[in-house]
């Protein structure tokens, strides 16, 4: 079972903290692609385990997604949890930033999902 940390955000006075269970790191990377109606290259912030300047302990932020431009709502994930912490961003866990090997490989497919969106016409 994998839990998600989040926050759900419009502005300072209406922010929420939430959580979420899904059974798999597929099913959260769905659900989090399905918050966002706008554009996903624009709205969606994914690290990048690629990346020359990135460490994950300076891990400077979450996985978020901008739902709408136009209702302001934003969600940014805190934190995942499968049997101990897979993915932190130091909200809750004392500024220690952390993302392990499984989180990584998440990541690179939502980067090539948000680069080549695939949607299920009919």
């Amino acid at each position: 079972m994998i839990t998600v940390y989040y926050e759900e955000y419009v502005n300072d006075y209406n922010r929420r903290k939430k959580t979420r269970d899904f059974l798999t790191l597929g099913g959260f990377e769905d659900w989090f692609f399905g918050l966002c109606k706008g554009d996903y290259k624009r709205d969606i912030s994914v690290p990048n385990p690629e990346s020359k300047i990135f460490k994950p302990a300076e891990l400077p932020y979450s996985l978020d997604v901008n739902a709408m431009r136009t209702d302001g709502c934003h969600y940014w994930i805190h934190m995942i949890r499968n049997k101990g912490i897979v993915f932190s961003d130091g909200k809750y866990t004392n500024r220690q930033k952390h993302w392990n090997d499984d989180t990584k490989d998440m990541c690179r497919r939502m980067l090539e999902r948000r680069s080549n969106p695939k949607f299920d016409f009919v």
